[in-house]
Parts: C-alpha cells; sequence; structure tokens
C-alpha cells in the first residue's frame, strides 16, 4: 500500500469510526493527529520520499480530503486546519 492510500485509508477508517459512535472524539482526535503528525514526519530530508511528504502536507486538500466524500472531506479539512493552527492543543 502506497503513503498517499495508507493515509487516505486511515484518515476514512477514523472518520467512520466517529461518525458510528464505535470510538469517543476525544479516541478519534488523537488518531487524526497521529496521522497529522506522521504527514509532518514524511518532510524530513532524510527521508526517501521526503518530496512527497511536503506535497502531502502542503496540498492536503488536493492529495488527500479531496478523495474523502464530502462529509467526510468537510469534516478533515476543519480538522487539518485545526492542527495546523495549534499541533500542540490538538
Amino acid at each position: 500500500m502506497t503513503i498517499l492510500n495508507e493515509t487516505v485509508n486511515n484518515i476514512k477508517r477514523v472518520l467512520t469510526d466517529l461518525i458510528s459512535n464505535k470510538i469517543k472524539p476525544e479516541v478519534g482526535r488523537y488518531s487524526l493527529k497521529d496521522i497529522f503528525e506522521k504527514l509532518v514526519l514524511l518532510q524530513d530530508a532524510k527521508k526517501e520520499y521526503s518530496r512527497f511528504g511536503y506535497f502531502l502536507f502542503y496540498k492536503f486538500d488536493l492529495f488527500i480530503a479531496d478523495s474523502l466524500e464530502q462529509k467526510q472531506r468537510e469534516a478533515v479539512k476543519k480538522l487539518f486546519a485545526q492542527f495546523l493552527n495549534d499541533p500542540h492543543g490538538f
């Protein structure tokens, strides 16, 4: 599985579990924070696909959010924006 597919699938799984109340909002937020932090780490110049990681992070809407259905897309865009504004408090 590619980095992109894995990221999108993990986000879909978390959002689906949140919507169906399989997980609590705090768990969902923590899970998404973990995914977003991995996107940050992918940009490390020492990593093999760091340039791709850069684009996944800075073109999040294009590469990741646009791969989701509308409700999930809207939710993840808001959550990603919150993460960007305050990664430690997210």
